[in-house]
């Protein structure tokens, strides 16, 4: 690890509840905020027992942590930054995670998505703001079979159903400061 800055989030609710994890100080890793996280998993209440869960764009890992500490049997994380990825697994080695469970991939979101041919039961799409448009990538999650039930999208802005995969109802909503999220079923 390198000397660079550190910042800390906590863990909402769990087995790991008040548990920090740490990231690298960067401009695009913009963990997803207590409130929203809280309100999120409340929505899935009742659906992380035992679920096989994939944390696109994973930056801190706040998602997939979250979902692991709320009962998920598994999390892939994929995460391009290299320094960043090994913070994931630095959180889930400190956390005492067992290897079965977890899979920490440092690469590139579209290219990854090519190369996987895993389902998920609940798919996080949270990507940089300053990256590509996140209809792109929810089309390629849809077009490469990922998500088996529930999809979760975190954007700068207000998300256009009409832009989502056809099969994805938009199931929930909100907005959180600038923050705008949404969870979706596939039908």
């Amino acid at each position: 690890m390198s000397n660079h800055q550190r910042q800390s989030i906590r863990i909402v609710s769990g087995k790991w509840k008040g548990r920090k994890i740490f990231f690298p100080k960067q401009i695009d890793v913009r963990p997803t905020g207590n409130k929203i996280r809280e309100t999120l998993f409340n929505w899935l209440h009742g659906e992380l027992s035992n679920a096989r869960c994939l944390d696109l764009f994973s930056g801190s890992g706040a998602l997939g942590l979250e979902a692991l500490s709320r009962g998920a049997e598994s999390v892939t994380f994929v995460e391009k930054d290299r320094e960043t990825a090994l913070y994931i697994e630095k959180s889930l080695s400190m956390l005492k995670e067992e290897d079965t469970g977890k899979e920490v991939f440092c690469a590139e979101a579209k290219k990854w998505i090519k190369k996987n041919n895993k389902v998920f039961d609940i798919v996080f799409i949270d990507p940089p703001f300053s990256g590509d448009p996140i209809y792109e990538i929810c089309q390629k999650v849809e077009k490469a079979a990922l998500a088996r039930k529930f999809i979760y999208l975190e954007w700068h802005s207000e998300l256009d159903s009409s832009l989502l995969p056809v099969q994805w109802e938009l199931l929930k909503h909100k907005k959180s400061g600038s923050v705008f999220f949404a969870l979706c079923l596939k039908r």
